[in-house]
């Protein structure tokens, strides 16, 4: 008797957009879970120590997941091949983003021939952009507000669930971060060590943490959103 026949279903490219982007949250998730479990379990200066060692594993994700899933969902529409014209002008300017810094602070007239040429080709130019281009996606190493906001509006997102967070993102993650990476002395618990003093830092902490890792997950799920109901097309 023969062996049952293995079909082998390969996944659609949203189906494979997905997969890399659970997967990806998922690990940074575990990793940020062991950092909450460290500080919920420890005190005194472990839990100092705990909370700024989970800080900069905090926004070390927050800004490697920004950055690795909007890569991941660019790559994916350079798979697509559509021609520039069927595409909205967010995507236009990531194309030609290349071709524009060429010309910057030039004061040659035949650069900007070029690069009028280059627009007039949108009906025949395949999209394509070197994601991993810091031109094309830039955290400038601080993902604050306004870089995410940049990368929003590069990928045509909206910047509604964000804006109420500017303040968390840049007051309460990036500049304790910067503050603790460039060896500034902090101190979560302040003055004296005690008991109610120990349990607001962890408190605060876990309220960054909630936000950071949902607003992860709303970003997420932009992407995927945005592939499956095709949001990037001009029409």
């Amino acid at each position: 008797m023969n062996p049952p026949e293995v079909i082998n279903v390969s996944k659609s490219p949203l189906e494979k957009l997905q997969t890399q982007l659970d997967k990806d949250f998922t690990w940074r998730k575990k990793e940020l879970t062991i950092a909450k479990e460290n500080i919920d379990s420890s005190t005194g200066e472990a839990l100092d120590f705990n909370l700024k060692v989970a800080t900069i594993m905090l926004y070390s994700h927050w800004e490697g997941f920004i950055k690795n899933s909007s890569r991941k969902y660019l790559n994916f529409l350079n798979k697509k091949k559509y021609t520039l014209s069927k595409l909205k002008n967010n995507f236009k300017v990531l194309h030609f983003t290349k071709n524009i810094l060429e010309v910057e602070g030039t004061k040659k007239k035949s650069k900007y021939v070029e690069l009028y040429e280059a627009f007039s080709k949108e009906n025949e130019d395949i999209f394509c952009v070197n994601s991993e281009s810091n031109h094309i996606i830039n955290t400038y190493g601080n993902l604050k507000y306004e870089a995410l906001e940049e990368i929003l509006y590069s990928l045509n997102f909206e910047t509604t669930d964000f804006q109420t967070r500017d303040n968390f993102i840049n007051l309460k993650l990036l500049s304790v971060r910067n503050k603790i990476a460039h060896g500034e002395y902090y101190s979560y618990i302040k003055h004296a060590s005690s008991e109610e003093k120990e349990t607001i830092a962890k408190e605060e902490f876990f309220q960054l943490y909630n936000e950071i890792i949902h607003l992860m997950s709303i970003f997420k799920d932009m992407i995927i959103d945005a592939a499956l109901k095709e949001s990037y097309l001009a029409n």
